[in-house]
């Protein structure tokens, strides 16, 4: 009630010091079998206050939850690493920890978390994504303009700092930021 959810921290403590984080753990794992198990109407009722069983899973749904919600509004899953939502979702750092996993790290992700963040729209590669951006962006330019002598202070309509990101390859190009 005073949280709006079971997802109890391990070590949470009532204000009376009751050890409540370490019970719903205890709870977790008499539901998948140990230390006995738990009777039907115990996870009946555990249930019925709305006990979540795998808070890892859970933690995974809201993260995807809110990069839907991230999509919809800015129409790109390219979140900026320390982005959180309005409600205070640190939704950066669950992305950069889902390309992370992505890339054998921190335990991977499954086939179907895969295909679910892909069928949103994940950017795995948001380096890729944005050179690949700034290339599309270069030949519009060229083809509107004829050529690629881009000012440096050049943005277009939609403001995307063209003229900057020409001015980078130029550097990288000249290896004064370590080659392209």
């Amino acid at each position: 009630e005073e949280h709006g959810d079971c997802l109890v921290p391990d070590k949470y403590k009532t204000a009376d010091g009751y050890g409540l984080g370490q019970w719903v753990g205890t709870q977790r794992q008499a539901y998948k079998g140990q230390n006995g198990g738990l009777s039907a109407s115990q996870v009946s009722r555990l249930e019925g206050v709305g006990m979540v069983w795998e808070p890892q899973v859970a933690a995974w749904e809201e993260g995807l939850r809110q990069l839907v919600a991230y999509a919809e509004e800015h129409g790109d899953c390219l979140v900026p690493d320390k982005y959180k939502t309005a409600d205070g979702y640190r939704l950066g750092r669950w992305v950069t920890t889902q390309r992370q996993a992505y890339k054998g790290q921190n335990g991977g992700l499954s086939a179907s978390q895969v295909s679910r963040l892909e069928g949103v729209g994940m950017v795995w590669e948001p380096q890729v994504a944005a050179w690949e951006e700034g290339l599309r962006q270069l030949v519009a330019y060229a083809e509107e303009h004829g050529d690629c002598l881009v000012p440096r202070s050049y943005k277009t309509a939609d403001g995307y700092g063209l003229g900057q990101w020409v001015g980078k390859q130029r550097q990288a190009y000249k290896g004064q930021k370590g080659g392209l």
